[in-house]
């Protein structure tokens, strides 16, 4: 989820209250991306771009990040 950790939490909060269950909620991410502090938009975007990684053929690709 691409929102503040603020954000982010009275949504977990509102959506925990609407009976979601606790699994379904451990299961959103937020915030997206690596923690560098991000505060621009292109800071966020680079955050969230490094964290993306991909799977083929059972092995896993990571882009930009310590497991390059």
């Amino acid at each position: 989820m691409i929102a503040s950790r603020k954000k982010a939490e009275t949504l977990r909060g509102d959506l925990e209250k609407k009976g979601l269950s606790s699994e379904a909620l451990a299961a959103v991410k937020a915030p997206a991306g690596l923690d560098i502090n991000a505060v621009t938009p292109e800071e966020i975007a680079v955050s969230i771009l490094a964290e993306t990684s991909s799977e083929f053929s059972g092995m896993t690709y990571y882009f930009c990040c310590g497991g390059c």
